[in-house]
């Protein structure tokens, strides 16, 4: 064998092995997009899964509520839907265990219950915080939904 065919036949070598190594990365490459492809259906099945289950609660509401300082001495509770569906006859109250209860009386005996508080709709109820006031409260809210359901939500509330 010449000079000539020696080095064609190692050029020739040479070229299988480096157009080999680019085959199996690509190879391991695919495997791992095979595998991905793979989670992310289950991803999507247990997506899927978990947005079935949630629709009931798109037909609910979700009340929460605030302790805001509107001026320098003007505190007032705010208490919104931030659910999906309208909460009728909602109710707001301090914990019976609080130290004091700011809120004002017959301000709560004419608001509450809130007949119908529609989805992202609020409504303020004055607090007559002073300086020997607790600044926390435990808070109970209590709403009907759309179904008839009950729902409830517990917040502790601090200045």
């Amino acid at each position: 064998m010449t000079f000539y065919e020696t080095a064609g036949a190692l050029i020739a070598v040479a070229a299988l092995v480096i157009s080999t190594v680019p085959l199996i990365r690509t190879r391991k490459f695919q495997a791992k997009q095979l595998d991905f492809g793979a989670i992310t259906a289950a991803l999507a099945k247990k997506q899927l899964e978990l947005l079935e289950q949630g629709e009931p609660a798109r037909d609910q509401a979700h009340v929460t509520a605030e302790l805001v300082k509107m001026d320098k001495a003007d505190y007032r509770f705010v208490i919104m839907n931030q659910g999906h569906s309208t909460a009728s006859e909602v109710v707001f109250e301090i914990d019976s265990a609080s130290p004091d209860n700011p809120l004002v009386g017959n301000e709560c005996q004419r608001k509450l219950p809130y007949p119908s508080l529609q989805s992202g709709q609020s409504f303020t109820l004055m607090a007559a915080l002073h300086l020997g006031s607790a600044m926390s409260y435990q808070t109970h809210l209590k709403w009907k939904n759309p179904d008839g359901s009950p729902g409830a939500n517990d917040i502790h509330l601090s200045t």
